[in-house]
């Protein structure tokens, strides 16, 4: 990464952290304590959330509604891909996808606003071409199509399975379920014996349960995803049109997502599982077959944007949640924005930090 995190590792160096959670974010942030040099160790909550593992790690910086930026993309995206390139290189796993995001288009004026947008706020994101001929054999949609052109996917079972291993590897990971109430928390910080200087929570929707962060505001959300078998649909792109379909090779692909406030269990439904068939079917001239069905629970916040900080009451105590959707963009840039906050003071954008919820009794 950059030179200023390599410069925090010096300042951090005699601080030993404890990171509780090894989903997206946990393994995120353990990565970029590993690059800084700073000394940590990992619990993981096995069995607890599986959102990590059951995301399509989607990431697109356009709004495709609004034809914007997404909040924070333009600062974030570039941040994400130098740090996943990286986590290839050291995993020698093929793992971050830079794959175009195809748009179809449904009006003239949908073409005519692209255009204006691809040549000034969004230029170099997506195509400055529309094109007019059948996307591809398999699809129904004839009216036209253009493509985000920085957009892509993350394998996220792979990032998690190879920053596990490494930090197996370095003897970093701690084995065994985390409960708070194991947590001592008084001059000292210890946990299964093992003393520390900070903890830094990263437990996706179950920071509701933590009773040091309850105060945080989530609104959790369900997501259930389809891998389906398509044969010849022969498909190398992202398609978003009501679902999303994400190549996985081998006429493999994943199909999401859907959107549950009410169900928060992480098992699939039939529900779930007949309106993506359906929405699936509204694009796709060729048969299908479903393969799998999973389903997770995203770590969304009420206000829709990240969580991170320390507590007001108590700075050895951290937090690094709700990236939601867009985790696999936004995550490396927060990641490296809690780690400036932790080791050199250096203030959390208020519109992220924590303590825009803590309202003290």
């Amino acid at each position: 990464m950059s030179g200023e995190v390599l410069l925090t590792c010096l300042i951090a160096s005699n601080n030993k952290y404890l990171i509780i959670g090894q989903g997206l974010a946990g393994s995120i942030l353990s990565c970029m304590f590993e690059e800084a040099g700073i000394d940590f160790m990992c619990a993981d909550m096995p069995g607890f959330s599986k959102c990590s593992l059951v995301a399509a790690g989607v990431y697109n910086p356009i709004s495709l509604k609004r034809m914007i930026f997404t909040e924070k993309a333009e600062l974030a995206l570039p941040v994400a891909e130098e740090f996943y390139r990286k986590q290839e290189l050291l995993s020698g796993m093929t793992m971050f996808h830079e794959v175009p995001m195809v748009k179809f288009f449904g009006e003239e004026q949908e073409k005519k606003h692209w255009l204006e947008k691809a040549h000034s706020l969004l230029k170099g994101y997506i195509s400055d071409e529309i094109l007019t001929n059948a996307y591809g054999p398999g699809f129904k949609h004839q009216h036209g199509y253009a493509k985000i052109v920085r957009a892509g996917y993350l394998n996220v079972l792979a990032f998690l399975a190879a920053t596990n291993q490494r930090l197996q590897k370095q003897e970093r990971l701690l084995g065994g379920v985390f409960d708070h109430r194991t947590l001592q928390v008084e001059q000292k910080i210890k946990w299964r014996g093992i003393q520390f200087d900070k903890v830094v929570f990263c437990e996706g929707h179950l920071i509701r349960k933590n009773p040091r962060f309850s105060f945080v505001e989530m609104k959790p959300v369900k997501g259930e995803i389809l891998q389906v078998k398509i044969p010849g649909l022969n498909l190398f792109e992202i398609i978003n049109k009501g679902v999303y379909i994400v190549p996985l090779g081998s006429d493999l692909y994943k199909v999401g997502s859907t959107y549950e406030w009410e169900d928060l269990s992480e098992k699939p439904t039939q529900e779930a599982r007949q309106k993506l068939e359906k929405q699936l079917g509204e694009i796709l001239d060729l048969p299908f077959e479903v393969l799998d069905q999973d389903a997770g629970i995203r770590p969304a916040v009420i206000d829709r944007r990240p969580v991170i900080g320390t507590h007001p009451d108590d700075p050895r105590m951290a937090v690094f949640n709700g990236l939601g959707t867009r985790g696999v963009m936004l995550g490396p840039y927060y990641a490296k924005m809690l780690i400036d906050h932790l080791v050199q003071n250096k203030p959390i954008d208020k519109f992220v930090d924590v303590n825009r919820f803590y309202r003290k009794e």
